[in-house]
């Protein structure tokens, strides 16, 4: 049963869990500016608004930037949760437009395609989040504020298919 098909108190405990669990392992992780990397994990979470979509949104970065292994997070939320945070977890030296066609691959199996628009709409937010922490004029003229807003629409456009599954 996934977090959406039970108790309301059951997806509070289970974000609840996740917001812990992303406090603990990012506690010594610092962003570009020096600020607790957990803070983005928090906005990032914010912006979402479907229980699973919330847990993944705190949990995206800590693979990427922490110790934890992929089992130690499975063993503690299982493969919903696992299947999207390693979608959203890119490989040192995989180029951008790798990593987000990985995000966005088309799969048969319905099952496996849940993962990756679940990926997407967190991928979304964490690059709008981003996008909003950058200086102004960075944002509008950077080669990385320019990835962001093409990969936004791409994965908006993508998140269209979801809904005609």
């Amino acid at each position: 049963m996934t977090p959406t098909q039970i108790t309301p108190e059951a997806n509070f405990l289970l974000i609840s869990k996740a917001s812990d669990f992303a406090k603990g392992a990012l506690a010594d992780v610092k962003d570009r500016q020096g600020r607790p990397a957990y803070l983005h994990s928090e906005a990032v979470a914010g912006m979402l608004t479907d229980p699973l979509d919330i847990v993944v949104g705190y949990l995206h970065d800590v693979l990427e930037d922490t110790q934890i292994t992929l089992a130690k997070l499975f063993s503690e939320f299982g493969s919903d949760v696992v299947h999207p945070v390693f979608l959203l977890t890119r490989p040192i030296g995989m180029p951008w437009n790798v990593y987000t066609r990985r995000i966005m691959m088309q799969v048969i199996d319905p099952f496996d395609s849940k993962h990756h628009f679940r990926a997407a709409r967190v991928k979304i937010a964490d690059m709008t989040h981003n996008l909003s922490r950058m200086d102004i004029h960075m944002a509008e003229h950077s080669r990385n504020g320019d990835m962001y807003r093409e990969s936004i629409d791409a994965m908006k456009k993508f998140l269209l298919q979801e809904n005609e599954k």
